[in-house]
């Protein structure tokens, strides 16, 4: 037997389907998190007020290097206690974290000089530091350490010193690891692809300089050609979470062209300007959420800022400090959970600042 259905039971059926529809969307709609207003929070001034060149958040603590040497402060603690290592005419540019609760310092020198102690230990993480002297490699004497990098839980260590050199044993012995070296201004190791090694900074041309490993250091590609980065330096460079292909670079010029962030997601075979206006210096991941990424710099104004972006980059939202001193340059960012709120801590030319969201 066969039925037929009336027009009017059609039409009934249609609009069942359109609302039903409709309240699945509605559904799905309000359980998406709404747009992050980055703007309510509140800048605030540290007490630290030496020039910081390099920030670093470990087992709760913010460590700072400053060039008058290193200050520490831990997470529930409004004081910054000064750690060692004030030398006259020198500044500390970074810190890492080894397994054994040793710290490794990299001090860099007003007046270059080979002979000068680059590297420092500390078995205690106190006061109390030694040189290390494994860092002597002849093939690379002549040059000053810049950077210094640990991968993830191994025992690896990287350094750049004119060239990348890599450790296998927590810096006791060391080997060249990439030989096409320009003017140093980063090394970046993702703690979400430790395989992965990102370095730049500026060729003897005044162009950008980008290499990369996948490889834990085994072999290298250069990616300057494929940046297209103008007359600009390459500070930093900060990989997604999840996805190792998608890249963003932070470069700076003389010219306000070579001010921006570029987004490549074929791992660094193509790019795209993300962010133009703001010399880019520093990256860092939300510790509350580590899709959410800031970065930060020079701008125009000299003010202190930072800029935020929900989507790796695709969108940003720029926060100014309107009271701001003039004149900041943010040489670093570190993000931290206080107290269930989320800190930036910015270290800049002008000491340590820090932000902090409202709940």
């Amino acid at each position: 037997m066969c039925y037929s259905m009336s027009s009017d039971s059609m039409l009934y059926q249609h609009w069942v389907i359109l609302i039903v529809c409709f309240l699945i969307g509605m559904g799905c709609s309000s359980s998406t998190s709404p747009d992050i207003d980055f703007s309510q929070g509140q800048f605030q001034k540290g007490a630290v007020s030496d020039s910081t060149l390099t920030l670093n958040k470990h087992s709760n603590n913010v460590w700072a290097g400053t060039t008058k040497g290193i200050f520490r402060k831990s997470n529930n603690n409004v004081e910054w206690n000064d750690r060692g290592l004030q030398i006259d005419s020198a500044k500390v540019i970074d810190l890492t974290f080894l397994e054994n609760g040793e710290v490794l310092a990299v001090v860099k020198y007003d007046d270059f000089n080979s002979e000068n102690p680059m590297l420092f230990r500390s078995i205690d993480g106190e006061n109390s530091w030694s040189v290390d002297s494994s860092t002597v490699i002849k093939e690379v004497e002549n040059f000053a350490i810049s950077e210094i990098e640990k991968a993830g839980d191994t025992n690896h260590l990287y350094v750049y010193r004119g060239y990348v050199i890599k450790s296998t044993d927590f810096g006791k012995t060391w080997e060249v690891s990439f030989k096409e070296g320009a003017a140093p201004k980063f090394l970046t190791l993702s703690s979400y692809h430790p395989e992965q090694i990102w370095t730049g900074g500026v060729t003897n041309i005044f162009s950008p300089y980008l290499a990369k490993s996948e490889d834990g250091g085994e072999s290298w590609t250069r990616l300057d050609k494929s940046l297209d980065g103008g007359d600009a330096t390459c500070y930093d460079a900060l990989l997604h979470p999840d996805n190792s292909d998608h890249v963003l670079i932070g470069l700076g010029g003389a010219v306000k062209e070579s001010n921006k962030i570029r987004k490549s997601t074929d791992s660094g075979q193509n790019w795209e300007t993300v962010l133009s206006g703001s010399n880019i210096r520093t990256f860092a991941h939300s510790a509350d959420n580590p899709e959410i990424v800031y970065a930060s710099g020079r701008n125009a104004d000299g003010t202190l800022f930072f800029a935020a972006s929900q989507d790796f980059g695709d969108s940003w939202q720029q926060v100014e400090w309107q009271d701001s001193p003039i004149g900041i340059q943010i040489n670093d960012i570190v993000s931290v959970m206080e107290s269930g709120q989320e800190v930036l801590y910015f270290g800049t030319n002008q000491g340590i600042f820090s932000y902090t969201f409202n709940e």
